[in-house]
């Protein structure tokens, strides 16, 4: 192939342009990270709020997760049989609960939808773990959220978190998914490092 100046210029024009998109898209992935910490490394009003209405719970573990330039804590723990996970933003304030459930929680009509959102997005998939999710909304206070969570009640505007992987054209790859009471999807992510394990029960 013969090549003359102009053709030789845009190629390489090409070549930088394809090159500087490339580094621009994996510049755009933001890790995120989960490290065990210890109650002293928690935020003081964090751990005071969970040593007030946190009582005969058991395996009480502290994290801190890092995302880009945003940081947050979470505590895990078992109360009533249940796998609980609270987190809190970087100055100590409750933002949700969360505790893991199995599809026989969820209500048939959600599930249907969940399931059929799914689907459409996958050849092939598995479930593997499913979080029922109540956030703290502005303005709620924290008797709110430890009654709706802790009371397991049925709410329009608590969430469900999955974890699933799946398999499409491109190949198979784990994500996390999140679904509104009704089972509409709301958002769909490629899923963090095995390591993270959700938050980590």
């Amino acid at each position: 192939m013969n090549w003359n100046v102009t053709d030789m210029h845009k190629f390489k024009l090409m070549l930088f342009l394809a090159m500087l998109w490339v580094a621009f898209g994996q510049a755009q992935q933001v890790s995120e990270r989960a490290y065990r910490i210890l109650q002293s490394q928690f935020p003081e009003s964090a751990s005071a709020l969970l040593q007030e209405k946190l009582d005969n719970v058991r395996r009480l573990r502290y994290y801190r997760t890092v995302e880009g330039t945003e940081t947050t804590y979470s505590a895990t723990f078992k109360k009533d049989r249940l796998h609980y996970g609270m987190v809190f933003n970087s100055t100590g304030i409750l933002t949700d609960i969360n505790f893991r459930v199995k599809k026989v929680d969820v209500p048939a009509e959600s599930w249907d939808s969940l399931y059929s959102s799914l689907d459409k997005r996958f050849e092939k998939f598995r479930i593997r773990k499913i979080y029922q999710r109540y956030r703290v909304s502005e303005g709620q206070n924290n008797e709110y959220i430890f009654k709706n969570a802790f009371q397991n009640l049925m709410l329009p505007e608590m969430l469900y978190d999955v974890s699933l992987s799946g398999r499409t054209l491109a190949g198979k790859s784990d994500h996390e998914a999140l679904f509104d009471a009704s089972g509409k999807l709301l958002n769909l992510r490629n899923a963090l490092p095995a390591n993270y394990d959700h938050i980590l029960y």
